[in-house]
């Protein structure tokens, strides 16, 4: 009995696997409306859930193990590249995850190298928190450097780039 509703819930993940690989914030109750559409099923909200959640799981990995990954990662980072600069925030209540700042050794004196940045813009991202950030600067060639980011926080980001040695001055437009 145990090994068929296991075999339902893999079916239901196997089923629903591009849909939600497409669309990974869809509802559980459009997975059933799908499959009453698409099948004629009807499904027990239970089956879609489970399937949704295997399905998650099989695309993205498993949480925990992401976030100890990305803990190991920054100890990498600190150990082999002792002049980058790391940054990561943990909720004190929950112990979750919210943020990490990351700029590597070669890319802080790589700005030394540039002219003053010319565009610092960020929009907000729809069904995420956070922002979608660009920046242009020229190069000594007179080429233009791009540099999209992902970011939770305007404030974190400066308050970590404050922090970076880097003689620079930032100044903020109209």
């Amino acid at each position: 009995a145990a090994s068929d509703v296991y075999k339902r819930q893999d079916l239901m993940k196997t089923l629903i696997l591009d849909e939600i690989h497409d669309e990974p914030t869809r509802k559980t109750s459009d997975i059933i409306a799908s499959f009453k559409r698409n099948y004629d099923i009807s499904l027990s909200y239970y089956y879609a859930y489970t399937g949704k959640k295997m399905a998650l799981k099989e695309i993205f990995g498993n949480e925990e193990q992401s976030y100890n990954d990305l803990v190991w990662y920054l100890k990498a980072v600190d150990r082999s590249n002792s002049n980058s600069h790391t940054s990561m925030v943990v909720d004190e209540n929950t112990n979750q995850f919210e943020k990490v700042y990351i700029s590597y050794e070669a890319c802080i004196y790589g700005f030394y190298h540039y002219r003053p940045m010319i565009l610092l813009d960020a929009t907000f991202l729809k069904g995420r928190n956070g922002f979608l950030m660009a920046a242009t600067a020229k190069n000594g060639n007179l080429g233009m450097i791009y540099c999209f980011n992902i970011i939770s926080s305007l404030l974190y980001l400066f308050k970590n780039y404050s922090e970076l040695p880097i003689e620079s001055t930032l100044t903020c437009g109209p």
